[in-house]
């Protein structure tokens, strides 16, 4: 299927290096300076024949190129993507963390305000004392309680 004045122009003559892995394997891959070579061995005269690898039957290899700069080009893209999504996460763990640590201190310093209060509200000389709603007694002083 080739041309007569076009045989020199092969894989085997642009990618020597190459050509020796990919002829002596079934399938595989290779990665160097010019790509990643993606590599298989495929058998077209053979139905439902289980391959034999020391087989010398009649074969064809499909070889596959992705040059390196449209490797790099898709690995840089991901690496994008990926940072992108790690700095939204870290963002979002670091407000959430914030937010934490003011509800937190909020409520140490609610907590504290209510000690002082009750603490007064128990000492103070004065008689205090403290109903709910329907005029049911809930605390005394005991300065009320003297009385």
């Amino acid at each position: 299927f080739m041309y007569a004045d076009r045989k020199s122009i092969n894989f085997a003559n642009a990618y020597p290096d190459i050509w020796e892995s990919v002829k002596n394997g079934h399938a595989g891959q290779i990665q160097n300076h010019q790509g990643l070579f993606t590599y298989d061995t495929v058998h077209p005269l053979v139905e439902h024949h289980v391959f034999d690898k020391n087989s010398d039957t009649y074969h064809w290899k499909v070889i596959s190129l992705i040059e390196n700069k449209d490797l790099y080009t898709y690995n840089h893209r991901l690496l994008n993507i990926l940072s992108t999504v790690y700095t939204v996460f870290f963002l979002i763990m670091a407000i959430s963390a914030l937010f934490i640590t003011q509800s937190r201190i909020k409520r140490l310093q609610s907590q504290e305000l209510i000690l002082k209060l009750s603490q007064a509200v128990k000492q103070s000389p004065n008689d205090i004392i403290i109903t709910n709603l329907n005029g049911e007694i809930e605390f005394v002083n005991q300065s009320f309680e003297t009385i």
